[in-house]
């Protein structure tokens, strides 16, 4: 997967995540499963952490920065479910 394929990815995941919590919830708990299932690939030896504070990245530790929706954009919750319904990324 190149690196645009990737940003659509995690788009794709983020507008999920902030329209369903206990999808949030897992995608914290067990981020590689959720990633995985998403379509991403995941080297062999590398860990993913899904952090709602961003972290430096490293060789063997890739951290992903999950924003809050509130500061992100402003739109109200039915906004927010509406843009990631039509959401629609070919991979």
């Amino acid at each position: 997967m190149n690196i645009e394929a990737n940003k659509k990815l995690w788009a794709k995941i983020v507008a999920k995540a902030w329209c369903d919590e206990a999808y949030k919830a897992e995608l914290l708990n067990n981020p590689e499963q959720v990633l995985k299932a998403e379509g991403a690939d995941i080297p062999e030896g590398v860990r993913v952490h899904v952090v709602e504070e961003q972290k430096p990245s490293t060789a063997e530790d890739i951290y992903l920065y999950l924003p809050s929706v509130k500061g992100t954009i402003v739109m109200d919750e039915n906004e927010v479910k509406k843009a990631a319904k039509s959401c629609c990324f070919t991979m």
